[in-house]
């Protein structure tokens, strides 16, 4: 899969891993199955030769959910290799973006765990990386 292409070289995603995976029925009955998708959890490394960058992304399916169905956290960790001019390569490639390549597995992985639960499948609605990353940060202490 290409991500980018860019005059000073190009990133390509290589792998993309699930780490952590917790689901768990909470008891008491919720009326209202809503979920909050939140990242709870962000970090990236690039290897000092500047060819690859490993980013760790953690999720809470009902984050800010006051009598949540379920639990649901889990993490991913996506790799990427880059070819070309360091600083060029990895420029286009923001934190937002990374989160953005990580969502379809996270919508899937929702969907297909909640779809083998006793409660309605959870699916993931269009998900603004810019505003989900903003508010991580938020959380963070950060701006």
């Amino acid at each position: 899969m290409n991500v980018d292409k860019v005059a000073s070289g190009r990133i390509t995603a290589q792998q993309i891993h699930l780490l952590e995976c917790h689901f768990a029925m909470l008891e008491g009955e919720t009326r209202d199955p809503k979920y909050g998708l939140a990242l709870v959890g962000y970090a990236r490394h690039m290897d000092p030769d500047k060819t690859r960058l490993t980013a760790v992304l953690e999720f809470d399916a009902f984050h800010g959910i006051e009598r949540p169905l379920i639990q649901a956290r889990f993490k991913f960790r996506i790799t990427y290799s880059g070819e070309g001019d360091p600083d060029g390569v990895w420029a286009t490639l923001k934190d937002e973006v990374i989160l953005a390549h990580c969502i379809p597995y996270v919508r899937e992985l929702l969907s297909s765990m909640t779809s083998r639960m006793p409660v309605p499948p959870l699916l993931i609605e269009m998900v603004n990386t810019y505003g989900m990353f903003r508010k991580f940060k938020e959380m963070q202490g950060g701006s």
